[in-house]
């Protein structure tokens, strides 16, 4: 759903009353998401895209999130240890895709790198989440990793033979440099 006004006060009125909050606190979410209010037409609007997109910010910080950690749409997000996001890439500008040639498959070919980013940097905190939450695993998977722990668990050895080993070694090793300084 877009929505359109005859001034710009009046769709920031429209978003203060559908949202809730204050004036300020509007211009800041725009502002926040590179969105300007346009006139077309005699009306200034924003698209249906840009309304999902502070309905999604708005979502967003109801739940507790802070609006510097919002990904800005067409941007990579990363999760930091603090559990905040870190932002990478910049939007792909779809228009430039026409027209210049040379220029679209460079945009493709960074959307398709940003893409291949995105999954590996999701693989990675998938992974770590895993290994902090093991219980988190399937049973088959966590039957493996119990199968893995016994494998490579010392086996349990008599101390007494360890160390008449060790003490063996040492003077086996003493008689050698005794020999080698004589």
């Amino acid at each position: 759903m877009s929505i359109a006004g005859k001034s710009k006060g009046d769709v920031v009125q429209q978003l203060e009353k559908s949202y809730g909050v204050a004036r300020s606190t509007v211009f800041n979410r725009l502002k926040y998401l590179g969105y300007s209010l346009d006139k077309v037409d005699d009306l200034f609007s924003l698209s249906s895209e840009q309304m999902a997109e502070l309905d999604n910010l708005h979502r967003w910080i109801s739940d507790g999130g802070r609006m510097a950690d919002y990904p800005k749409p067409g941007q990579l997000a990363m999760v930091r240890d603090e559990g905040e996001l870190e932002q990478y890439g910049e939007a792909i500008n779809f228009d430039a895709l026409e027209g210049d040639e040379e220029l679209g498959h460079a945009e493709l070919i960074r959307a398709a790198q940003n893409q291949a980013a995105g999954i590996l940097i999701a693989q990675n905190l998938l992974t770590a989440e895993m290994l902090k939450n093991p219980q988190h695993l399937p049973q088959d998977l966590l039957a493996q990793v119990e199968q893995s722990k016994v494998a490579i668990a010392p086996k349990s050895q008599n101390p007494l033979v360890v160390a008449s080993e060790w003490i063996t070694k040492a003077k086996s090793y003493q008689k050698n440099q005794g020999q080698l300084a004589a």
